[in-house]
């Protein structure tokens, strides 16, 4: 049967005189994916941060598959009013897959058990133009359309992150969807 289990682990820059917070699930090709923290730290900046792990396997921890990232944006805000908002965002990620597994040989008679481990890292940056829209006061929804580039030393991956499955960069379009819960 396969485990997963949900990793958060994220340290905000708290501002204890922030204007605006908010927790929430974001979905970026260039920040991250998982589960976030924003802080408007003035009517012109926020910043969010996003993290999110888990792995799953038979045999933990000698066969498993572990993903994890973490990812944060800067905002600067364009326009702002009672319900929405428009900004541009610088926003960068690290992500870590890590393969896990047993090799078993039999050299003269004897079995030997050889544990691997296969790490790849995959690095995101990327500049946006954003929108959030207050739902209902205090959900937000925010989206965001741009241009990313991704460095990886390991081609084809296999997972859902891994934009160029062919070689180490890629350069192109981004976009991000998330939900919040302002407080």
């Amino acid at each position: 049967m396969k485990k997963f289990v949900l990793l958060f682990f994220v340290i905000p820059i708290l501002n204890l005189y922030s204007k605006d917070q908010s927790f929430g699930l974001n979905f970026s090709t260039f920040s991250g994916m998982g589960l976030n923290y924003q802080n408007e730290v003035n009517k012109d900046f926020s910043l969010k941060f996003t993290a999110f792990g888990y792995y799953f396997g038979d045999k933990p921890p000698d066969e498993m598959t572990i993903l994890g990232n973490f990812g944060t944006e800067f905002h600067y805000n364009l326009n702002e009013n009672d319900n929405s908002r428009t900004y541009l965002l610088l926003g960068g990620s690290y992500w870590k897959k890590e393969d896990r597994y047993l090799k078993i040989e039999k050299i003269n008679d004897k079995i030997i058990t050889n544990k691997i481990r296969n790490s790849y890292d995959i690095y995101n940056f990327g500049l946006a133009l954003g929108y959030e829209y207050v739902i209902i006061e205090p959900v937000k929804f925010n989206c965001n359309i741009g241009l990313q580039y991704q460095s990886s030393l390991a081609p084809n991956l296999g997972i859902l992150i891994d934009l160029n499955p062919k070689g180490q960069y890629y350069i192109g379009p981004a976009c991000s969807l998330g939900f919040q819960v302002g407080f």
